[in-house]
């Protein structure tokens, strides 16, 4: 299983390799359970918007899922 996020006019970028299972988990989380994986992330900043590819390979096969992240603004606390 592979994590990538990929913006408009960019190459994809390696959220997650299943391989090494090496990541920034700093900014992201992942879980992966029989048949479902799941990807969090974290402390959402408005350029982590674009889409989030999910890649599993069976058997030589590749089945890619993608989901697209929208970042409207960023929560601030306020205080009167």
């Amino acid at each position: 299983m592979n994590w990538y996020k990929h913006k408009e006019g960019t190459e994809r970028e390696i959220i997650f390799n299943g391989s090494t299972t090496l990541y920034n988990t700093d900014k992201y989380s992942v879980r992966s359970t029989d048949p479902e994986c799941q990807l969090t992330v974290k402390n959402l900043e408005s350029n982590d918007a674009g889409s989030i590819i999910c890649e599993i390979v069976i058997s030589q096969r590749s089945f890619i899922v993608t989901a697209f992240l929208v970042v409207f603004s960023k929560l601030c606390l306020i205080m009167s």
